[in-house]
């Protein structure tokens, strides 16, 4: 499940190595995460920083509180 979260959306840029066997996953950091993809809309049970950007520190609280 972990692995189509990461798979759904944006550019894996640190780990992403899985193991299904071992059942680990590296510590993972996704960048350029839209808002609708995946990795952001289900619960992340798993070692993964989804990154999203935004243009400014209003639009970011914006985001938040949404």
């Amino acid at each position: 499940r972990l692995v189509n979260l990461m798979n759904g959306g944006g550019k894996v840029v640190v780990g992403g190595e899985t193991d299904s066997e071992e059942r680990f996953i590296s510590p993972t950091i996704i960048t350029d995460v839209k808002p609708t993809d995946p990795v952001m809309q289900e619960e992340i049970f798993g070692p993964i920083l989804p990154i999203v950007n935004v243009a400014n520190a209003y639009d970011a609280i914006n985001f938040i509180n949404s």
